[in-house]
C-alpha cells in the first residue's frame, strides 16, 4: 500500500450525508436502452453522532441508495435505515449500540441487561436481498430490517416464521438460479454452540434446517460457498470465544481471536441428504468474500478472495484508514480444490493481482462452472481499492477500468436480456470521485470494460459494501 496520498483520500468518512427524494441525474455518455433495473446499494454512511465517532469502517450507520434506471435515464434517492441503533442515536445524540468494532455509550441499566442478552446491533449496513417476497437489509447479526423498494422507507424488523434460534448469520445468502430456493447459515452461540445450515423456499418465511453442527469456537463467517449439490462453509481460524460474547462488554469483533496454529476447515453439507458429508482442512487463511463454487466430478472448486491472516479486520479501523501511514493488506484470488474421494484440499492461484468485493454473472453462473469474475482491486502504488478488474479465470487475462483519484465500489453485473455469452451485459459501480468531491454511477460494457456512461450525483456517497438488482 502506497504511503503517499492526495487530499482526495477520505472514502467519505467525514461527510455529512443527507437523505434525498427522487433526483434525476445528469448523464455523460449513453446508458443502454435495455437496462431497466433498480440498483439498491447498502453501506455505512454516518460515522459521527454528537461527539461520538465510530472506531471501524463496518460501524457506520446504514443508508440505502437506490438508482432507478430505465429508458437511458437514471434517478437517485437515499434514506437511512431506521433501525433501533439509528433511532436511538438520533434520539440521544450519541452512539448507543454495540457495533462491530465500537462500544456505544450505554446506561448502567443497559449494561446490566446486556449480561443476560448480548445487545447485537440491528444496524443492517452490509447487503440487501429479496427474501420471502420482502426487500430486506442485512448484516452479520440475525437482526433484519425490511424496507419499501418504492421509496426506501422502513417497514419494520423482519422475523422468520419458524423456531430456529441464533445470533449470527451471513449477509450473503445464496439463491439457486434454477429453483429459486435460498440458503444461509445461522450460528447459535451459547455454552453449546451450533452452525445451522438452512434452506428457504421462494416467497416463504419458514426456514428448513439442512444440518446442525456443534462447534466449540465458531469461526467468523462473512460468506460461504454453494454448488448445485452442496453448501460449503469455509471456517477460517478467526474463532469466537462464546463466553466472551455472551457475558462480556467488548465490541462484537473483539470476541474473535486469530489462531495461527489452527487449520482452515471446510464443512461440506449435502443439500438433498441434509447432512455434513465431508470435513476437510487446509492451511490457515482468512476470507470475507467467496467468488463462486462448482463441482467437477468428485471435486468441489471454490474461488475466494483470501488474506494470509485476519489482520485486515484491524486494518479497516478508521484510525488506520485515515492515517498517513496506514497499511491495508490485499486479498488474492485463490481456488480451493476439495477432493471428496481423497479427503484432501489443494490450493491454486488462478491469476496474479488482487481482488475484493467480487461479483459474477450470478443468474447464469452461480454454483456452476464459469469463466469471468469482476471485482475491485488496488493498482500498483495505488491507494486502497482504486480500480475495477475483470478476470478471465481460464486464461489469466485481466482488464481494468480506473480514474485518477477515484475509488470504485463493488461491480454489479447486469445481464442483457436474451444474452447467451457469460459476459454480455453491463457492470454497475458507484464510484467515489475523491478529486471532484462527489460520486457517480458508472456503467461499463461487461465484455470490454469500456465506459458507456456515468450518472453524476450532486454529492459524495461514502464508500459502501454491497448492492443488488431489482428488475422492473
Amino acid at each position: 500500500m502506497s504511503k503517499t496520498r492526495g487530499p482526495e483520500w477520505t472514502l467519505g468518512f467525514s461527510s455529512q450525508p443527507e437523505e434525498r427524494g427522487d433526483t434525476p441525474l445528469s448523464i455523460e455518455g449513453q446508458v443502454p436502452d435495455w437496462l431497466a433495473v433498480d440498483l439498491v446499494r447498502n453501506g455505512p454512511a454516518l460515522f459521527t453522532v454528537g461527539g461520538d465517532s465510530v472506531n471501524h469502517w463496518f460501524d457506520g450507520l446504514a443508508k440505502l441508495h437506490k438508482f432507478a434506471i430505465a429508458g437511458g435515464a437514471v434517478s437517485y434517492r437515499s434514506r437511512f435505515i431506521e433501525s433501533r441503533a439509528y433511532k436511538n442515536a438520533m434520539r440521544w445524540r450519541r452512539l448507543a449500540s454495540q457495533e462491530f468494532g465500537t462500544s456505544g455509550r450505554r446506561s448502567v441499566v443497559e449494561k446490566i441487561a446486556s449480561i443476560f442478552s448480548p445487545p447485537l446491533t440491528d444496524n443492517t449496513n452490509v447487503n440487501v436481498a429479496r427474501l420471502a417476497g420482502r426487500c430486506l437489509a442485512l448484516t452479520e447479526t440475525a437482526n433484519i430490517n425490511e424496507f419499501s423498494l418504492q421509496d426506501l422507507s422502513a417497514v419494520g424488523s423482519f422475523e422468520f416464521d419458524d423456531g430456529l434460534k441464533g445470533q449470527i448469520t451471513t449477509a450473503h445468502p445464496h439463491f439457486d438460479p434454477d429453483t429459486g430456493y435460498g440458503f444461509n447459515l445461522l450460528t447459535r452461540v451459547s455454552l453449546e454452540s451450533y452452525y445451522q445450515f438452512f434452506s428457504i423456499a421462494p416467497d416463504s418465511a419458514k426456514r428448513e434446517l439442512l444440518a446442525s453442527v456443534p462447534v466449540s469456537r465458531p469461526g467468523y463467517v462473512h460468506s460461504f460457498a454453494m454448488t448445485k449439490r452442496f453448501v460449503v462453509l469455509m471456517e477460517c481460524p478467526f474463532l469466537l470465544e462464546p463466553l466472551e460474547l455472551v457475558f462480556g462488554f467488548k465490541p462484537y469483533i473483539e470476541n474473535y481471536h486469530w489462531r495461527q496454529d489452527s487449520a482452515t476447515r471446510f464443512l461440506v453439507v449435502d443439500k438433498s441428504e441434509r447432512r455434513v458429508t465431508a470435513s476437510l482442512v487446509s492451511d490457515p487463511c482468512f476470507c470475507f468474500h467467496h467468488v463462486n463454487a462448482f463441482e467437477d466430478g468428485d471435486r468441489i472448486m471454490i474461488d475466494a478472495a483470501v488474506y494470509e491472516n485476519a489482520a485486515i479486520v484491524d486494518q479497516l479501523r478508521l484510525s488506520n484508514l485515515l492515517s498517513p501511514d496506514q497499511s491495508v493488506a490485499n486479498a488474492r484470488l485463490k481456488r480451493f480444490v476439495l477432493n471428496l474421494t481423497s479427503r484432501s484440499v489443494e490450493v491454486e492461484r488462478p491469476v496474479e493481482g488482487n481482488v475484493e468485493l467480487p461479483r459474477i454473472n450470478y443468474g447464469s453462473c452461480n454454483g456452476k462452472a464459469y469463466t469471468f469474475a469482476y471485482g475491485c482491486s488496488q493498482s500498483s502504488g495505488g491507494t486502497f481499492l482504486d480500480q475495477l478488474s475483470k478476470v478471465n479465470l481460464q486464461t489469466g487475462d485481466v482488464r481494468v477500468w480506473s480514474q485518477d483519484g477515484a475509488f470504485p465500489g463493488e461491480p454489479v453485473f447486469a445481464a442483457r436480456p436474451g444474452s447467451q455469452a457469460e459476459d454480455e451485459g453491463a457492470i454497475l459501480s458507484v464510484v467515489l470521485d475523491g478529486k471532484g468531491g462527489r460520486s457517480f454511477l458508472l456503467v461499463l460494457d461487461a465484455k470490454t470494460m469500456e465506459e458507456r456512461a456515468r450518472a453524476v450525483l450532486p454529492e459524495l456517497i461514502p464508500f459502501g459494501f454491497h448492492g443488488q438488482l431489482f428488475p422492473h
